[in-house]
């Protein structure tokens, strides 16, 4: 079927230009451009979203990578804390066992001092606090120390003191506590270079009651 699409009068003439077409044609060949058109871009989509999908999939795998070697890298580390920190804690849990033997043994302070108790409670495992009981012929010492600093190195200031009590009381034999103490004193600032009396001088002690 031919249409008139449009008529248009020639000027200064009885003649009309008409011009005609196949709407039918039209109409199918319109059909047919879209379906093409739908088509291709159902096409050109799936082909953007499988392309987006192997790219965020190749994007994933390198982050995974990365978040695992990460996580790999962390839990190295973490074992390696872990390894050192029971190292250290298990050297600790030996110088408990060293800084406790040199402790008066309490069947010997039962036996002096029968009604007696002790608050002996380490901060960090060891301690920078100690007792300490001798019994020299008519006379009984009973010290009571606090260490400068807690943990290990409050624990080493207390080993000292108990071994410079036993070396000036058991072995030297010194029964008056004025000079026991002036003596500790020595001892001590000898034993940690404390002579001088400059500024990059340790300034570790304790403090006592005998």
């Amino acid at each position: 079927r031919i249409d008139i699409i449009y008529t248009v009068p020639i000027k200064g003439t009885n003649w009309y230009l008409n011009a005609h077409e196949n709407i039918n044609a039209i109409s199918e060949e319109l059909k047919h451009l879209k379906c093409r058109y739908v088509l291709g871009s159902l096409l050109l989509g799936f082909v953007i979203a499988i392309a987006a999908s192997l790219t965020a999939r190749r994007i994933s795998r390198v982050y995974e990578k990365q978040i695992e070697q990460q996580n790999e890298k962390i839990t190295k580390q973490r074992n390696q804390i872990t390894s050192k920190n029971k190292e250290i804690t298990d050297s600790i849990n030996y110088a408990e066992r060293i800084q406790t033997a040199v402790l008066p043994d309490k069947k010997i302070l039962n036996k002096i001092i029968p009604d007696n108790f002790i608050l002996y409670r380490p901060k960090d495992i060891v301690s920078g606090d100690f007792y300490w009981v001798s019994e020299k012929g008519q006379k009984l010492f009973i010290v009571a120390s606090d260490c400068t600093g807690h943990g290990v190195p409050g624990a080493f200031m207390s080993i000292l003191g108990i071994s410079f009590l036993d070396e000036i009381i058991n072995k030297t034999g010194n029964t008056n506590t004025d000079e026991i103490l002036n003596q500790l004193r020595t001892h001590v600032t000898e034993s940690l270079k404390q002579l001088e009396g400059g500024e990059e001088e340790t300034k570790d002690g304790m403090d006592m009651g005998i």
